[in-house]
């Protein structure tokens, strides 16, 4: 591009040097831009209010039935049924760090196929089958809502006959999710000093690992390479590696 050299970053697609999954990922850098550290990601998923009288931190929380599903519908009887029960995993360089959901298209109780369906910004390559049923692969490492939607009906059909306009005005204005959250344990109320009530629990890993206190998602490294006499060394290369 131009006189400009960039270098592209990619985590997945194939696994990197330590086996480190697929979800597919690329960052582009300008060689000699700025030299400052970047902001951390905006996750959604941690909000942070206060109200008069407390505090109110709210995290992304998974449902402790890994069986349970979710269901969005709408008046014209369409029904997208989704997976929860997603638990948040460690990282693991020998891991894809992820899951494949599944979700079901529904219409008056009964499958439709041909649906085309997106999550986020993505339009998934593949329409529902027979069943209703559409998949998809959740990042699983951080909490995170994955908001599902119809995003074609052209080819829609119900019982292998085409839908009706108002069957397709019903399916396109569905839309659920998938949420990633940690798995909460140890649930219990009590009556705090000022007579408001205090839940208390414990939030872990879907392996049942507590979660660390902070989480770090950017960082800046500094320092001098020397030899055994303690003399610099000019144009050493240093490699970082996560976890």
């Amino acid at each position: 591009m131009g006189a400009t050299e960039f270098v592209a970053v990619t985590v997945g697609g194939t696994p990197t040097s330590s086996n480190g999954g697929t979800a597919s990922q690329l960052q582009v850098f300008a060689i000699g831009g700025a030299a400052a550290q970047s902001p951390p990601p905006k996750l959604a998923s941690f909000v942070s209010r206060t109200t008069a009288n407390s505090a109110i931190h709210t995290l992304s929380l998974a449902s402790t039935s890994a069986a349970k599903r979710s269901s969005a519908a709408t008046a014209g009887g369409g029904h997208m049924d989704t997976q929860s029960g997603l638990y948040i995993q460690e990282w693991n360089a020998a891991s894809q760090n992820s899951q494949i959901v599944t979700g079901h298209v529904l219409l008056r109780g009964k499958p439709v196929s041909g649906v085309g369906i997106r999550v986020g910004n993505y339009v998934l390559p593949t329409l529902t089958d027979g069943s209703g049923k559409f998949s998809y692969r959740v990042d699983t490492t951080l909490p995170q809502r994955h908001v599902a939607s119809v995003a074609g009906v052209k080819q829609a059909k119900l019982g292998g006959h085409a839908l009706s306009a108002a069957d397709q005005a019903a399916l396109l204005a569905l839309h659920n999710g998938f949420s990633v959250g940690y798995q909460i344990t140890s649930l219990h109320t009590s009556r705090g000093s000022a007579g408001n009530v205090v839940l208390t629990g414990r939030a872990v890993f879907g392996t049942g690992q507590a979660v660390p206190p902070v989480a770090l998602f950017t960082y800046q490294l500094s320092g001098t390479i020397s030899d055994a006499a303690g003399k610099p060394v000019y144009g050493a290369i240093v490699v970082s590696r996560t976890q």
